[in-house]
């Protein structure tokens, strides 16, 4: 049998938490790798997480982390 070394706790506490998203599944950049939509067009991350209402906790993750490293 092959461990991970995780506890069971540690395991659910970890996929509990929200992910990156690694494709965009609406909008203009439907389709598209957020990786290079971030490169190309950083004003569309940047409005989407001023402008949206209502987003999943993994979209917000996933544009924080790319409005704060790119």
């Amino acid at each position: 049998m092959n461990t991970s070394g995780w506890t069971a706790e540690q395991m659910a506490d970890i996929t509990g938490r929200p992910s990156l998203m690694t494709t965009f599944t609406f909008g203009k950049y439907r389709g598209k790798a957020v990786s290079d939509v971030a490169e190309r067009d950083p004003g569309y991350l940047r409005w989407l997480f001023n402008n949206l209402d209502s987003m999943s906790p993994e979209l917000r993750l996933t544009l924080k982390h790319y409005l704060e490293n790119t």
